[in-house]
């Protein structure tokens, strides 16, 4: 409860920011992640969806010589978790009690 707490009230605001910039930045480059209106995200990871496995060696490699690191967390769009699953909405949130 204390960490959720504090990711609440110190990152969770700033963890969105850097995404809309991510967003903004990458407008009309890469197919990037939505939250729908109303929502945030946790960001455990920023995930780009790439429409071929050479555009994804692509920009890896092109990310790579701006000494920025990369992983392959979902080798498909198919092994991606669902995007519900991702954010709720507070007001969504149920008490087991």
């Amino acid at each position: 409860d204390v960490k959720l707490t504090a990711f609440e009230n110190y990152e969770l605001d700033d963890v969105n920011k850097a995404a809309k910039m991510y967003d903004s930045r990458l407008a009309g480059k890469l197919r990037t992640p939505k939250v729908p209106d109303g929502y945030l995200s946790s960001w455990a990871q920023y995930t780009l969806i790439l429409d071929s496995r050479e555009q994804r060696d692509a920009v890896q490699a092109a990310l790579k010589e701006k000494g920025i690191p990369t992983m392959i967390y979902y080798p498909t769009r198919d092994s991606m978790p669902r995007p519900s699953c991702l954010w709720r909405r507070s007001s969504d949130m149920r008490s087991n009690s």
